[in-house]
């Protein structure tokens, strides 16, 4: 499961996830489907942008007020993209989608500065 315990924050704005699949291994054989998990995996892979966002863990009480702080500092498309999340009906391909051209300027910057 993608949870705030499993984000080891590391440099500045890098942070790695980790054991994020280790639940589903263990409980290979769940009633659940494949897309319920997915599912509930992006709904918690916005719990989780919301937390390294407003540096708070992120509960229900103070989901609102976190979302607040997000769209102030943050810009519409991450806005958009974790309000759809939490809504539960978006799925992956959905995600990629709507952020395809954010990763590619990003992961060009990257491969830039290592060229240089």
């Amino acid at each position: 499961t993608v949870d705030p315990i499993h984000v080891l924050i590391t440099s500045g704005a890098c942070f790695r996830l980790n054991c994020v699949g280790v639940a589903d291994v263990l409980e290979f054989e769940s009633r659940k489907s494949l897309q319920d998990m997915m599912a509930e995996d992006l709904v918690k892979l916005a719990r989780v942008a919301l937390s390294l966002g407003t540096r708070a863990v992120i509960t229900s009480k103070n989901m609102d007020e976190a979302l607040l702080i997000v769209k102030a500092n943050y810009s519409n498309e991450l806005c958009n993209a974790v309000l759809a999340l939490l809504s539960g009906k978006f799925s992956a391909a959905g995600m990629f989608a709507v952020l395809a051209d954010r990763v590619a300027d990003e992961l060009e910057t990257a491969l830039a500065c290592a060229d240089s």
